[in-house]
């Protein structure tokens, strides 16, 4: 699923969350990719929600996998939090 927003920030985050838990209605024990290409900034709000989903994921037997995460400002934000294994990330 390619991430439609380029922020994900507070205001985007129930629009996202919403998206989210369509997509993983419909996964049927297939993997959830998210593309993060269009995203530039990443606040708080949504990497809650991230880490939520990857729990819901564990829960599911759905393996979680992200792309493109490479925006420095989303990275800072990884970073700064000290987020990469809460978020099954690589460090």
């Amino acid at each position: 699923m390619k991430i439609i927003f380029d922020e994900l920030c507070i205001q985007e985050v129930d629009s996202f969350y919403k998206i989210l838990k369509q997509e993983l209605s419909i996964l049927q024990g297939n993997p959830l990719i998210l593309d993060f290409s269009n995203v530039e900034k990443i606040d708080m709000s949504a990497i809650q929600v991230l880490i939520s989903l990857k729990k819901q994921c564990e829960i599911s037997n759905i393996d979680l996998i992200y792309l493109n995460m490479n925006s420095p400002q989303v990275q800072s934000s990884i970073d700064t939090f000290n987020l990469n294994e809460d978020l099954g990330l690589k460090s």
